[in-house]
């Protein structure tokens, strides 16, 4: 169920972002890229203070891909410091910028089907979106939702 109109059904999505760039170069350099993974519902646009939509992505979590050279005990450190490390749980980005992102990089998106409870009201949204996003996350975590 959209957010703002419950006649629209939710479209849940997973997207992983290539940002490497705003990693520490001491990390960076130890990775081939760093992904962002997050939820967003592609049938609900927000707006942000200015009339271009957004989506809000929801962070799932991170993920680095390790150059070849590197030991095993140093890949375990990169693991943790990548894994560990966030400090937004909810980002906007515009649709445009999403959209291209998964044109360019159609490997990188995928959409996550739930058994999700359309029966809340308007009212309970948010909360019924994070409940979602926990559930997306849960699956990421355990490895049932994968790329």
């Amino acid at each position: 169920m959209n957010r703002f109109n419950p006649s629209i059904p939710a479209d849940w999505r997973l997207i992983k972002i290539d940002e490497r760039q705003h990693w520490h170069e001491k990390i960076a350099a130890q990775t081939t890229a760093i992904y962002g993974v997050y939820a967003y519902d592609a049938a609900t646009h927000v707006h942000a203070c200015e009339a271009t939509p957004s989506y809000a992505l929801w962070f799932v979590s991170n993920e680095a891909d390790p150059i070849d050279s590197l030991s095993d005990e140093d890949r375990e450190k990169l693991h943790e410091d990548v894994l560990c490390a966030h400090d937004e749980p909810c980002i906007l980005m515009h649709v445009r910028d999403v959209e291209r992102l998964c044109e360019q990089f159609p490997d990188r998106v995928r959409k996550v089907a739930l058994d999700a409870d359309d029966s809340d009201n308007a009212e309970n949204a948010e909360r019924r979106d994070l409940k979602v996003v926990d559930e997306i996350a849960e699956g990421w975590g355990t490895g049932a939702l994968m790329f």
